[in-house]
């Protein structure tokens, strides 16, 4: 069955207006992203956004940022976000025929394809646009603009509260392996903490209630000391975490487990200053910050704020 594409009449006409901006000003080809949410058997945009940094930019191909994607996808939670890529062909003068899925679009499409189904692709000349799916073959999809989209018909929120604070002895052979760590034992923390029994959702209030998360963290805040040869750290992590889900959607804890986990690492990479990351292993404190997700337009978004406080690296003499 063909997927449903809902597009908002704005994201749509940013996404042309962009193509046609960098097609006059470089006659070159435009990348951007489409931001919205995914529900079974349709997609939803509600933004689309462009890309800044290039790879390389041409006329006839061109290679977006690989950081700059990953920047605006951990801009939000998980459940929404960049649900497509677009790209122009600014050569509407040279043909008549100027949008076409390529053999190298294709290749694209059936990567990002199986990582997330109903991936879109959309190929725009700067006047009109195409989308398409993967769906066995590339198949065209036509879209439905419209006036009027809003995450909050159809997507539910849904949120833990985390008070989680754990210590933990791990062997690095250097500082570069402290955030790989973390994830990995926040992980199991996790896991273990949603397969006890009395781990609850409220359906009423969209709260999931999971004991094993309600520690005694007072802020969020890392500390790490050297002994007997190994690196004994001490995790605090306070926060809300939330989601937003179709509302026949039954997977609210597997998703909830995965943007816990996603928030610990977000503020690991964001609060910890990256020199700090690099060379032997040396003790260290660090507030990692807050992170929150607000409810903004056209989407809920991460929010984060970094803490006054510096971060105390001790090295060796």
């Amino acid at each position: 069955m063909t997927v449903r594409v809902a597009v908002a009449r704005n994201a749509w006409r940013r996404m042309i207006n962009h193509a046609n901006e960098v097609a006059r000003a470089r006659g070159s080809e435009a990348i951007g992203w489409l931001l919205g949410y995914f529900s079974p058997g349709a997609v939803t945009v509600l933004d689309s956004v462009g890309a800044t940094r290039y790879k390389f930019q041409s006329r006839y191909g061109a290679q977006a940022d690989a950081l700059e994607e990953l920047q605006l996808a951990t801009s939000y939670p998980r459940s929404v976000g960049i649900v497509g890529l677009y790209h122009s062909h600014p050569f509407r003068d040279e043909t008549q025929h100027a949008i076409f899925h390529s053999e190298t679009d294709d290749t694209t499409l059936k990567s990002r394809a199986s990582r997330r189904p109903d991936y879109l692709s959309v190929v725009t000349d700067g006047h009109d646009a195409q989308v398409f799916v993967l769906d066995r073959e590339k198949t065209e999809v036509r879209p439905e603009v419209v006036d009027g989209l809003s995450y909050h018909d159809v997507l539910r929120r849904y949120a833990c509260d985390v008070s989680l604070r754990f210590e933990v002895d791990v062997a690095l052979a250097g500082m570069e392996g402290l955030v790989p760590a973390m994830e990995r034992e926040v992980s199991q923390v996790i896991d273990r903490a949603l397969r006890e029994k009395d781990a609850e959702l409220d359906k009423a209030t969209g709260m999931l209630k999971v004991p094993g998360l309600a520690g005694k963290a007072t802020k969020n805040a890392i500390r790490v000391v050297l002994a007997a040869g190994k690196a004994h750290v001490d995790l605090q992590i306070r926060s809300e975490i939330a989601v937003y889900l179709a509302a026949e959607d039954d997977a609210v804890s597997a998703v909830l487990r995965d943007e816990v986990l996603d928030s610990v690492v977000f503020l690991l990479w964001h609060g910890l200053d990256p020199r700090a990351l690099t060379g032997p292993v040396v003790p260290l404190e660090a507030n990692l910050g807050s992170l929150r997700v607000h409810e903004t337009n056209p989407l809920p978004k991460k929010m984060y704020r970094a803490s006054k406080r510096a971060l105390v690296v001790k090295r060796a003499s």
